[in-house]
């Protein structure tokens, strides 16, 4: 979620600016909304370890919600509302 919606790096004149946690866009505890996890036993299916194989699809369906809800397909990462309003230019 937080790739998807806020994380980046700015730059300025070609320079990387964000240059301490201060300045980087995360996602905090208290932006997550409530998860529920289900283990699934899968014992001959291969590892893909605990939550790395959520990442992409996580910011998948951000981005398709978004669409279902504006009609709009943002291109730009993060989707913050710069780039949303951007993409509907």
């Amino acid at each position: 979620m937080s790739w998807t919606t806020k994380e980046e790096v700015h730059i300025k004149e070609g320079k990387v600016v964000t240059n301490n946690w201060e300045d980087y866009p995360i996602v905090k505890f208290s932006d997550v909304p409530i998860i529920t996890t289900e283990i699934i036993s899968r014992p001959k299916m291969p590892t893909l370890g605990a939550g790395e194989a959520s990442i992409g699809p996580t910011g998948a369906a951000i981005a398709n919600a978004l669409h279902a809800a504006i009609g709009v397909r943002v291109k730009q990462m993060p989707l913050t509302y710069k780039n949303i309003v951007a993409g509907m230019e």
